[in-house]
C-alpha cells in the first residue's frame, strides 16, 4: 500500500493575499493563535514531513521550525507553483516518497483524515490524483499528488504556461472525496476580511461540535536505557511502565533516575495525559479484551540540542490510533501492561458511553491489535 511509504506535505503560503489587504494571511489571529498554527496543529500529524512554501523573507516563519522553500517558477504563478516546489523537494529530501499532499494555509478547519482519505482514494481507483469535494465544490489545493509527475507539471507550466489546477488534472483523472460540510465547512477559507469575524463563529460551532474529552488521567512514563553492542549507537531505549500519581514532567526536561543496574537504568521520562474519547470506547474495548490489556506509548527522537535522545510524544489506550503511528520509521510504539486500576478506570469509561458503532478503521499495515501486538518481552532489571 502507498500509505506506508513517507509522505510529504505541502502548506501553500506562496499567495500575495491581495483580497485581505497583502501581508501573510495565514498570520492573521483566530482564537488566540494565527491561522497558520490551527492549519499545522490538523496537518502535521498526518504526514511524515511538512515544509512550507512561501516566497520573500523565510525569517519570519521561522518559529514554526519547518523548511521554508520558494516556488521554483519565479513571478508567484499560483498553486501549482507550491505543488510543483513541493514534488522536487520531495524528490530531493524523500527520494522514497511516493505522494505529495498540499494544504491552503488560510483553512482552519481542515479534516484532520485529509491524508488517509486522500490516499485511500487513490488506491482504490486508477485515477492518480485526489482531491476533496463538499457538496458540489471541489477543493483542488486540497489534493494528493505522485511525485512522478514533476517533470510533466514542469512542462505543463514552463511550456504551455498552465497555471489552473483543474485544467491540469483533467490529464490524469482525478477522484473527488467527499467531506461533511456540517457543522462547519471544512474547507471554509479566511480569504477576504469579513471572512475572519466568520470564522471565529465557526470556531465556536466545532468547539461545540466536538467529542468531549470526559476523563483525563496523568501517567507517569517509565523507559529502561540499556547499554548497547551496536557500535553506532551508545544505548537502547525501552518503555516499560506507566503508574498513576508521577509528578509533572515535561517530556523535553532531564529524565529522572529511578533505579540501576549492571547495565540499565530505568528513568521516569515524563508525564502525561491518557486521554478518553466517547468515540473511542470501540478501540478501548478491544484493549480491555486483551490479556493484560496495554498503555501504548509513542516515543521519538529527540531533535533540539536540549532534548533527551528520545522524546515520549504520546500515550493512549486505543490501540487502532497506536498503529496509525506505526508507519513513521522514525518513531517507535510500544505497549506496556495497563495498571489494574487504569483499566477498571477506562472500563467505566466505557460502560457508561459505550454506543455499538462500528469503529471505522483505516487501512493500514495488517495486523490484529487484539493480539497485543506492540508487546516485547521484557529484560530482567
Amino acid at each position: 500500500m502507498s500509505g506506508a511509504k513517507p509522505i510529504v506535505g505541502v502548506l501553500l503560503a506562496g499567495g500575495l493575499a491581495r483580497r485581505m489587504g497583502g501581508g501573510d494571511k495565514p498570520m492573521r489571529e483566530l482564537g488566540g493563535k494565527p491561522i497558520l498554527d490551527h492549519v499545522i496543529d490538523r496537518a502535521k500529524p498526518q504526514v511524515h514531513h511538512l515544509i512550507l512554501n512561501a516566497n520573500g523573507d523565510p525569517g519570519r516563519f521561522a518559529p514554526y521550525s519547518l523548511p521554508v522553500v520558494a516556488d521554483v517558477i519565479d513571478g508567484h504563478q499560483g498553486p501549482l507553483a507550491g505543488i510543483l516546489t513541493a514534488l522536487d523537494w520531495a524528490a530531493e529530501n524523500v527520494p522514497d516518497a511516493e505522494y505529495v499532499v498540499s494544504f491552503a494555509t488560510d483553512a482552519p478547519f481542515l479534516p484532520r483524515d485529509l491524508v488517509a482519505r486522500l490516499l485511500t482514494a487513490v488506491d482504490g481507483t486508477d485515477a492518480r490524483l485526489a482531491c476533496a469535494i463538499t457538496g458540489d465544490r471541489t477543493h483542488p489545493v486540497f489534493g494528493i499528488w505522485p511525485v512522478a509527475l514533476r517533470d510533466e507539471l514542469r512542462r505543463a507550466m514552463v511550456d504551455e504556461e498552465m497555471r489552473k489546477i483543474d485544467a491540469w488534472t483533467e490529464r490524469y483523472g482525478i477522484v473527488h472525496v467527499p467531506f461533511e460540510a456540517e457543522p462547519v465547512d471544512p474547507f471554509f477559507n479566511v480569504n477576504r476580511p469579513e471572512n475572519l469575524e466568520e470564522a471565529k463563529g465557526l470556531l465556536e460551532i466545532e468547539k461545540a461540535a466536538a467529542p468531549d474529552i470526559h476523563e483525563t488521567l496523568d501517567l507517569g512514563v517509565v523507559i529502561e536505557r540499556r547499554d548497547s553492542d551496536n557500535r553506532w549507537t551508545d544505548h537502547t531505549y525501552q518503555p516499560i511502565a506507566v503508574f498513576q500519581g508521577a509528578p509533572p514532567k515535561d517530556p523535553h526536561g532531564e529524565w529522572t533516575m529511578l533505579r540501576e543496574g549492571d547495565g540499565w537504568a530505568h528513568f521516569h521520562a515524563a508525564t502525561l495525559p491518557l486521554e478518553l474519547f466517547r468515540g473511542e470506547t470501540e478501540g478501548y474495548r478491544v484493549n480491555l479484551s486483551n490479556d493484560p490489556p496495554h498503555i501504548y506509548i509513542v516515543l521519538s527522537p529527540g531533535e533540539e540540542a536540549d532534548d533527551p535522545e528520545m522524546l515520549v510524544h504520546m500515550v493512549t489506550a486505543c490501540p487502532f490510533e497506536a498503529e496509525s503511528y506505526t508507519e513513521d520509521s522514525d518513531q517507535m510504539v510500544e505497549g506496556v501492561m495497563m495498571p489494574p486500576e487504569v483499566a477498571a478506570w477506562i472500563k467505566t469509561f466505557c460502560d457508561t458511553h459505550h454506543k455499538d458503532v462500528p469503529f471505522k478503521k483505516r487501512k493500514r499495515k495488517s495486523y490484529d491489535p487484539r493480539k497485543g501486538d506492540f508487546m516485547r518481552p521484557r529484560h530482567g532489571g
